[in-house]
């Protein structure tokens, strides 16, 4: 099975990172920040199941690779009914690795430190997460999921704002072509959550072996609605992309997208195109945060 290069460097480099970033401070701990910019809350009234975006949270996960406990910090936590912004933090909590070599937390009935530990309880909590870098000289882009009910009363699913997607792309051929597949094809979508617009990126796109070369575009502000377990983004009329980002061309023009996007694994992507009158394609990428090596072995 063949793999791009991008791919197969944020998987290695990540397990690297994840291993030694912490090495050689003479504490053996590694600090995994998001900050304010790097994702938003969707918190939801579980009485009534309605749902709102609240700014600017963020949070620090502190893992100690002695004990194999993490410290887990929220700060600027904006709930319903809830005056002023809360900090809470979360000490001792055990960590794991699932079998993709994802770090993970969960936990029942958690009580904060300080003075939060009151009013709060974690009925709660999931944390999942995993350090990624595209090539040796990159930028870590770790991929995250943190999910906490407090008091049995209100939910919060945290979203990344910048979002990046991999695995395999699979297109169908409407008029009757044999199926096409790759791991070539990854995708990000930036999420901005105060305009409730997303930019979506297609890099290194390929809908057919006859195609040339392949294809980096991007849908520009594309409405997005959230829910409990991430966002979403529908829109059945076409849209014309910018190809590298710069020159809108309606030659590509995609229609029918869909783009489920679930905070504790990846999204789905789905869509119609006709690529400059190549033919007429269905596109279908359930990706992920990695491709993981148990794709590799199929």
């Amino acid at each position: 099975m063949k793999l791009s290069k991008i791919t197969i460097l944020s998987f290695l480099a990540g397990v690297a990172c994840a291993l030694t970033s912490c090495l050689g401070d003479g504490e053996q701990r590694q600090t995994i920040p998001f900050n304010y910019t790097d994702c938003f809350n969707v918190v939801t009234d579980l009485s009534t199941a309605k749902s709102e975006v609240r700014l600017s949270p963020t949070y620090q996960i502190v893992v100690d690779l002695i004990s194999g406990t993490a410290d887990v910090t929220m700060t600027n936590i904006s709930l319903p009914g809830v005056t002023g912004a809360l900090s809470l933090k979360l000490e001792g909590l055990k960590y794991t690795f699932d079998k993709r070599g994802n770090y993970t937390i969960s936990g029942r009935d958690l009580v904060p430190t300080g003075s939060a530990a009151s009013y709060y309880t974690f009925s709660s909590l999931s944390i999942m997460f995993v350090d990624r870098q595209f090539n040796e000289q990159g930028a870590r882009i770790p991929a995250y999921y943190i999910n906490y009910v407090l008091n049995n009363t209100t939910q919060v699913n945290v979203v990344g704002t910048s979002n990046y997607y991999f695995g395999e792309t699979t297109v169908n051929s409407v008029d009757g072509g044999a199926p096409y597949s790759t791991y070539e094809t990854y995708y990000t979508v930036q999420l901005d959550p105060q305009s409730m617009l997303a930019n979506i990126g297609f890099h290194s796109a390929r809908f057919a072996d006859k195609m040339p070369v392949s294809l980096n575009f991007t849908l520009r502000d594309m409405p997005f609605t959230v829910n409990t377990q991430g966002y979403r983004i529908i829109k059945a009329d076409a849209t014309t992309p910018y190809l590298n980002n710069t020159t809108p061309n309606p030659a590509y023009d995609i229609t029918n997208l869909s783009v489920n996007g679930v905070s504790s694994k990846g999204a789905t992507f789905e869509f119609d195109c006709n690529p400059n009158e190549m033919g007429n394609y269905h596109v279908v990428a359930p990706v992920e945060w990695l491709v993981y090596r148990a794709q590799l072995e199929q």
